[in-house]
């Protein structure tokens, strides 16, 4: 003859019967996606003329090796960077920063900074 637990309603564990009800993601990725909808895009800022000639200058007195600190727009939002310069295009107009291209013409403000620099002289990596 079986033994019944007397006043248990339910035979099952209390931590066993909570993963019953653990939350399931039939589409998976899908609220990833929509939280990407819901982010906010910006609208590209336009410089003027003295603003955009500005920048112009800042960039050609730059050179590979230099601390610079970027604002820029990507993807519909305005974005910083701060690192060395690890390479400069003018010919396609530009910057690479910790392995991350920047056109010059998503750049909205730029400035040198200094960077730390070992007793050689050269920038620490």
């Amino acid at each position: 003859m079986e033994k019944r637990r007397i006043g248990s309603k339910y035979p099952m564990p209390v931590s066993q019967r909570a993963k019953i009800f653990a939350p399931f993601d039939a589409l998976r990725g899908f609220s990833a996606a929509l939280k990407a909808k819901e982010k906010l895009r910006l609208p590209r800022r336009i410089l003027q003329e003295d603003k955009l000639k500005e920048l112009d200058e800042k960039a050609a007195l730059l050179k590979k090796g230099d601390f610079v600190s970027i604002l820029y727009y990507a993807d519909g939002e305005y974005l910083s960077a701060e690192g060395y310069l690890t390479a400069i295009d003018h010919v396609r107009r530009r910057f690479v920063i910790a392995g991350s291209e920047i056109r010059f013409d998503d750049i909205y403000e730029l400035d040198k900074r200094p960077g730390i620099q070992d007793p050689a002289g050269m920038p620490a990596r």
